[in-house]
């Protein structure tokens, strides 16, 4: 057995600050800091609390046709591609699915930004309309419908989103659309404030709101997939060195009893602890992840070190005690975990560019995981995506995935306390 490290690690820190949303134009400049990107074909719903602090943020893949309403041919992603079908009802339904999201996380108001590839002026008021009819219809002012009651999902939508609307659809702040160069508001009649060609989509446009996430570290990246790069590959000598640890540690694993070796379990999770924050080398590398495949409970230890609780917490999730106790429960709940990913990304970063591939999906897995409990949705999806492109069957990816599509985070983002968690559902 190793001897144990100090106890101190980076704690995470809170990875939103705080900002003053004015505008239309601090709006346009926020998204992209609170999404990790700038999006495109989607739609955006910004949750607001009572208390007017900023909830949620939510994004779907939108075809552009179901913002002119030309029916199907459009894909709803952020490539080329095209899909066949109806995209009429697909504004529709991920609108209601975004409300019912942001009223369970206790958002009383929204913000809904649409993304497409069309300019303001090139807009005709008949699609300004149809969005509008959607996004902000004139019965949704508290009161019921013309039936008495609030419209149902369409009938072919998710199960996930065929119930009523809860409690009445959302109070709309505002609409904005967004082309590729110019942006204006749907709701405002002011010409002088909002010009029907829209005003120029720049960062300065919003000074204050850029700066204040430049100073928390926060910037966005060019695209979806740019929002977690991968590490460079590592020298050779550490693959090799990394890949016959790996090769040993599956060697000497009990044939007969896979829920056994604890006292190796708790010996890597010295290990690993020991090595934080910078990260383990080659060979610890190597063996973690083999053991990780197989032993679930170790990965979820050694990932619980960068939750508050940090040390105490990994031993706890170990079965090892820890003083003074821990649980997952309680830090899952504790808004610190905001900053979780902050201090383990460069870790699970090099940890799979050095593991043998066969071991990758679940190092990524375990970063989507941990991207999820830290409120940021856009990495989350895209590290859980790049576990199921390795090993379609990963389990802890898939949970992943259909907690984003369901709208579900980590306890801490519930409430009201979400402090800018996000949700994405793109692929």
């Amino acid at each position: 057995m190793t001897t144990r490290p100090a106890d101190h690690l980076p704690r995470p820190r809170p990875a939103v600050p705080t900002v003053r949303l004015q505008d239309p134009a601090g709006v346009v400049a926020a998204v992209p800091y609170l999404l990790g990107f700038t999006p495109r074909r989607s739609l955006v719903v910004v949750g607001v609390d009572g208390d007017r602090g900023v909830g949620p943020t939510l994004r779907a893949d939108l075809p552009t046709s179901a913002v002119l309403g030309t029916g199907g041919g459009g894909r709803a992603g952020d490539g080329d591609g095209e899909r066949a079908g109806d995209d009429g009802g697909v504004l529709a339904a991920v609108w209601q699915h975004a409300s019912q999201v942001l009223r369970r996380n206790g958002c009383d108001r929204a913000l809904a930004v649409v993304y497409a590839d069309v300019e303001p002026a090139d807009l005709g008021e008949d699609a300004v309309r149809r969005v509008l009819d959607v996004l902000d219809p004139p019965w949704a002012d508290g009161t019921a419908g013309p039936d008495g009651a609030w419209p149902d999902a369409d009938a072919d939508a998710d199960a996930d989103v065929d119930a009523p609307w809860p409690d009445g659809p959302l109070d709309v702040l505002d609409v904005l659309l967004v082309g590729p160069g110019r942006f204006r508001s749907l709701l405002c009649p002011d010409p002088a404030c909002c010009p029907r060609d829209g005003s120029p989509v720049v960062a300065t446009a919003s000074p204050a709101v850029a700066a204040s996430f430049v100073l928390a570290g926060r910037s966005p990246a060019a695209d979806r997939d740019g929002v977690e790069p991968e590490a460079p590959a590592p020298p050779p000598a550490d693959l090799r060195a990394a890949a016959d640890a790996a090769r040993a540690a599956r060697a000497s694993a009990p044939a007969t009893d896979p829920g056994g070796g604890a006292d190796e379990d708790a010996d890597l999770l010295e290990q690993w602890l020991g090595s934080l924050p910078h990260g383990p080398g080659p060979a610890l590398a190597g063996r973690l992840a083999a053991r990780w495949r197989t032993r679930p409970l170790l990965r979820d230890a050694c990932l619980a070190a960068f939750l508050p609780g940090g040390p105490d917490l990994a031993r706890a999730q170990l079965g090892g005690g820890g003083s003074p106790p821990a649980t997952l429960a309680g830090s899952l709940d504790d808004p610190a975990c905001a900053g979780a990913v902050r201090e383990g990304t460069p870790v699970l970063r090099r940890l799979a560019a050095l593991v043998p591939a066969e071991d990758r999906a679940e190092v990524l897995a375990g970063h989507s995981w941990l991207a999820w409990v830290a409120g940021e949705g856009t990495a989350a999806s895209v590290l859980g995506g790049r576990a199921l492109s390795l090993d379609p069957t990963q389990p802890l990816a898939r949970l992943v995935l259909r907690a984003l599509d369901g709208g579900l985070g980590a306890p801490w983002t519930v409430g009201g306390r979400s402090g800018g968690a996000s949700w994405d559902t793109g692929r």
